[in-house]
C-alpha cells in the first residue's frame, strides 16, 4: 500500500502553493508491487474532481529522465521530484479551490497507482518561503524564458542570459532553493531564488 496522503500525520505541502511559485515537490514512492518499479507520473491540477485529465488546467507527464518538469527515480528508495514552472498555473485564481493528484505507472505490471490527492487553495502571497512567485519583468528571448537545465547553484560565470532564463536545482532537498531565475541580464547576469523544496513530511 502506498503513502495515505489524508492521513493527518503525513502533512501537505502542497496546500500552502503560492501562485507563480516554483517548487519541487519530493515524494517517497513506498509499497510498489514486488519486482514493479515506477516508470511514469503525472501531476494534474482540475477545477472538478470529476474533470478527466484532458480538462485539466495542469498535466505534467513526469518520467525516469531528468527534465525540467522532474524526475522519477527507479531504483530503491524510489522517489518522485516533481517540478511546476509557476506560469504553468497562472490561469488558476487565488483562493478558489482546486483538485490535484498524482498518478505513477509500474512495471511489469502495468499498474497505475493515486499515490497522492487532495485540494490547493491557492494562496495570493506565502510568507515561508524567498521570493515567491515571478517578479514582473521584461523578458529577454523574445519573452520567452529560456530553461537552461539543471544546475548546483546560480550560474557564476558564462552566458549571456536573458531576464526570465530559469535553471532547476540538479540535487533538490528539502529546505533548498527549487532553483534560480534570471533577473537582470548580462553573463553570469543576476539571479533570484526560487522556492523552497518541501517533501512529505512539510519540512
Amino acid at each position: 500500500m502506498l503513502v495515505d496522503s489524508q492521513d493527518p500525520s503525513y502533512g501537505n505541502f502542497i496546500a500552502d502553493w503560492v501562485l507563480g511559485d516554483d517548487r519541487q515537490f519530493i515524494r517517497q514512492l513506498g509499497g510498489l508491487i514486488a519486482g514493479d518499479a515506477p516508470t511514469d507520473a503525472w501531476f494534474t491540477i482540475k477545477v472538478s474532481p470529476t474533470d478527466t485529465d484532458s480538462q485539466a488546467l495542469v498535466l505534467v507527464h513526469i518520467t525516469t529522465t531528468l527534465g525540467q518538469n522532474g524526475q522519477i527515480v527507479n531504483t530503491p528508495p524510489w522517489t518522485l521530484n516533481i517540478h511546476i514552472f509557476g506560469n504553468s498555473i497562472a490561469s488558476a485564481l487565488p483562493w478558489m479551490t482546486y483538485w490535484y493528484d498524482i498518478k505513477i505507472a509500474t512495471a511489469p505490471s502495468g499498474a497505475i497507482w493515486t499515490i497522492e490527492n487532495g485540494t490547493i487553495a491557492f494562496q495570493p502571497s506565502i510568507t515561508n518561503i524567498e521570493n515567491p512567485g515571478l517578479a514582473p519583468m521584461p523578458l529577454g528571448n523574445n519573452g520567452i524564458p529560456r530553461f537552461i537545465g539543471w544546475i548546483g547553484g546560480p550560474p557564476r560565470t558564462g552566458g549571456p542570459y536573458s531576464v526570465g532564463d530559469w535553471g532547476r536545482n540538479l540535487n533538490p532537498q528539502a529546505g533548498e532553493p527549487s532553483g534560480w531565475t534570471c533577473i537582470a541580464a548580462g553573463a553570469p547576469g543576476t539571479w533570484r531564488t526560487d522556492g523552497i523544496v518541501g517533501n512529505t513530511d512539510g519540512t
